[in-house]
């Protein structure tokens, strides 16, 4: 059995429904019933869905509780639909691949304000 499922609570897949759904409830709270002031208010909303999304998301993938299993559960449906488990020639293609561009001595690492990354 491998060590890691192709369920993934931080993966597009899930960033993308979870847009979809803030999305949708912050549209809710609009109340502009003209459709052209609406739909600006909509393109406004833009950024606070997204930042919203995104902490949510970081949360979820830094906690373990009901409420990230809620939050996560959508975006895991989803990636019932476009993902599927790789198989084991798959698998060694990626290890080929990042063994390619991830040196052993650790020679490209960059130091930014006094932290090494």
């Amino acid at each position: 059995m491998r060590k890691h499922q192709r369920f993934h609570p931080r993966c597009g897949t899930s960033f993308f429904a979870l847009m979809l759904l803030i999305g949708i409830l912050i549209g809710f709270l609009i109340p502009f019933t003209d459709p052209f002031i609406r739909t600006l208010a909509k393109l406004a909303c833009i950024p606070v869905v997204v930042g919203c999304g995104y902490e949510l998301l970081r949360y979820c993938g830094r906690n373990d509780n009901l409420l990230t299993h809620i939050i996560s559960a959508p975006g895991l449906w989803v990636q019932r639909l476009t993902t599927k488990e790789p198989d084991d020639n798959m698998i060694g293609v990626a290890i080929a691949a990042m063994r390619e561009v991830i040196p052993e001595n650790g020679e490209d690492r960059i130091e930014i304000a006094g932290k090494t990354e």
